[in-house]
């Protein structure tokens, strides 16, 4: 821990300079990323972020941070440096997310990569509220939106992390959802994988359903139209 380090540096600082690098490690510790797209404001913060970064991560070593500053994707992200073997509780920086809340940023994950595999990083990721619906079906996973709030909720969460960003209001027809690159961190592999296992399951359990209940009508007998 190189306080004395920490120390002499700051003295360097400007007071303007040491009143941007407070205001920045607040948003770090609310929000986890400061991404460079979502805003001017944020632009500022990235750029001061990543000019101070060794001295941000001296500061916050002594509570288990440091800070990752990701050049290609312009986006600034408090790191947990706790070891797996330390405490769970120190790794205060972890959002338990709900159900919905992981359907959701896995569902704009998998949005997030096709379109950076298609090259599309030179323009931002933006889709409509339609097209976030339509991977629902995709995935089989739209009976899990059916209660007014849940998917708002969700969408309300991620903002708060600038993982995503709503232009307009859900119900709006032209409502757009941004995503910023940060969601590449806001997500384990292996969380993603379990997601997209569990979704394969799930839609060809479901397509299994449908060919039953085709074969049925094609035979002539009856079946509950209301059958999902």
């Amino acid at each position: 821990m190189d306080i004395a380090g920490f120390e002499s540096e700051w003295d360097l600082l400007t007071s303007g300079e040491k009143m941007m690098f407070q205001k920045c490690i607040r948003v770090l510790l609310k929000k986890t990323f400061i991404v460079y797209e979502k805003n001017e404001e944020e632009k500022k913060e990235y750029f001061f972020v990543s000019k101070h970064s060794d001295v941000f991560s001296r500061y916050l070593s002594p509570i288990g941070y440091d800070v990752l500053v990701d050049r290609d994707n312009k986006v600034i992200m408090l790191q947990n440096t706790v070891s797996a073997g330390e405490s769970s509780k120190m790794q205060i920086n972890r959002c338990n997310l709900s159900l919905a809340d992981s359907i959701v940023l896995c569902i704009l994950f998998t949005i997030y990569s096709d379109r950076v595999r298609r090259g599309s990083l030179a323009e931002s990721i933006i889709i409509s509220i339609t097209d976030l619906r339509f991977q629902f079906e995709k995935y089989k996973v739209q009976d899990r939106f059916d209660k007014k709030g849940d998917l708002s909720e969700s969408i309300k969460k991620l903002e708060r992390y600038s993982i995503i960003e709503m232009n307009g209001k859900l119900g709006d027809a032209d409502a757009k959802i941004k995503i910023f690159p940060s969601i590449q961190f806001a997500l384990k592999t292996e969380e993603f994988h379990r997601f997209a296992k569990q979704a394969e399951e799930r839609m060809f359990t479901k397509d299994l359903q449908k060919k039953d209940i085709d074969l049925e009508n094609e035979d002539g007998e009856d079946f509950d139209d209301t059958y999902e």
